[in-house]
This record gives C-alpha cells, sequence and structure tokens, in this order.
C-alpha cells in the first residue's frame, strides 16, 4: 500500500512546474525535514505523510489550474 501511495505522490509531484517543486521541497523540508522526491525515498515514509503531501500537491495543482482559466 505505501509503494502505491508513493507512486501517487511521485505522479503529482512530476505534474508540478520546476519553481512549484522547489516551494513543496522547501516546505516539506521545515515540516518533515529532508525529503527526496523518489520512489525509493518515498516508500520509506509514514503513509499519513504521504496523504498529506499528496493533498498538498493536488490543492496546489488545482489552484494553478484554475488561475490559467
Amino acid at each position: 500500500m505505501g509503494n502505491d501511495k508513493a507512486k501517487e505522490v511521485l505522479t503529482e509531484f512530476e505534474r508540478l512546474s520546476e519553481e512549484d517543486k522547489e516551494s513543496i521541497v522547501k516546505a516539506f523540508i521545515h515540516h518533515l525535514g529532508q525529503i527526496g522526491f523518489s520512489l525509493d525515498e518515498l516508500t520509506k515514509m509514514d503513509l499519513k505523510d504521504l496523504e498529506i503531501i499528496k493533498s498538498t500537491i493536488g490543492g496546489l495543482i488545482l489552484t494553478r489550474d484554475k488561475s490559467t482559466i
């Protein structure tokens, strides 16, 4: 299950612009420590943390999509 959630997070992360990726990484370093956005690194994380990351990325994507309409 953790592997599936990690794949979901990575897929969402890859949709971000480089600028948004940098912002997300900086924000999560502050809250969760150093995060590597690779499948190996993400599968080591707690499912709760993965869900938080996925939700945050999803919210950023929605915000960006709505602002271009």
